[in-house]
């Protein structure tokens, strides 16, 4: 009876794995940094969307150290998104948003990860819908001492969508 369950747990974990490594590959485009150890990826769900669908987009810090890994923000906020296009900034995810004026820390036991996600819905920093075309969007992690953007350096590929005709 033990082997049977064992080759169950067997099965269900190489199913788990073959998923998982299926939903990462069908995924939108990703743009990944390191700090203090830290490994941030940014991810969009999709490469290209239609006009109004919300982009999806997530956030994930993973600590692979077998320490704690500690950041220390000086408000509420922990993370932020910019979109652009042409070089010219159209949305911003903490615009109008009220964060607590308190110092906040966000500490990462070994092997922990954290994932934050958010919903843009194509509307640019005046609420006006924007119209197709190529975009870019960078995630900041404004951590008291390092102020990160993702993806950090020009050499990085910045993560890259495209809005393509109406509904």
């Amino acid at each position: 009876m033990y082997g049977r369950l064992l080759n169950m747990r067997t099965i269900n974990v190489v199913i788990l794995a073959a998923s998982l490594l299926l939903t990462r590959a069908m995924a939108g485009p990703t743009a990944p940094a390191t700090v203090r150890g830290v490994q941030i990826e940014l991810r969009l769900n999709k490469v290209a969307y239609t006009v109004g669908e919300p982009v999806e987009i997530t956030l994930t810090l993973s600590n692979p150290a077998m320490s704690v890994a500690k950041f220390q923000f000086p408000t509420g906020q922990m993370y932020d998104f910019i979109v652009s296009r042409d070089g010219q900034f159209v949305w911003q995810w903490s615009l109008g948003r009220a964060f607590t004026q308190a110092f906040t820390a966000l500490i990462l036991a070994p092997r922990e990860a954290k994932v934050f996600t958010e919903r843009w819905d194509q509307r640019d920093a005046r609420g006006r819908t924007v119209p197709p075309g190529e975009y870019e969007i960078v995630a900041v992690f404004p951590a008291g001492d390092v102020e990160v953007t993702v993806p950090a350096r020009p050499e990085t590929p910045r993560v890259r969508f495209a809005i393509r005709g109406s509904r």
